[in-house]
């Protein structure tokens, strides 16, 4: 079982946002199968507390300060605007 985490902005209303952490899953699933292993993947956001779910189908993710890097085989991070020049 191959422990994947992927960081990003994940929670926010903005199509694009959202659809990061469904993307990676299906092209983690297709690398997988060809690989015939299983695989777990967590998210995780810097923005996620108190963050109620805009829809009923969203990834769960998970406060930024709940990751353990260690925890994981493979990081990626990507998604949502990690960095900002405009704040």
């Amino acid at each position: 079982m191959i422990k994947i985490a992927q960081v990003g902005t994940f929670n926010v209303d903005n199509l694009g946002d959202l659809l990061f952490p469904v993307v990676f899953e299906r092209i983690v699933e297709d690398v997988c199968r060809q690989l015939n292993e299983d695989y777990h993947i967590k998210f995780f956001s810097p923005n996620n507390t108190g963050v109620i779910p805009v829809y009923e189908d969203q990834k769960e993710i998970e406060d930024l300060i709940n990751f353990d890097e260690f925890s994981f085989d493979k990081v990626f991070v990507g998604g949502g605007d990690l960095l900002r020049s405009d704040t």
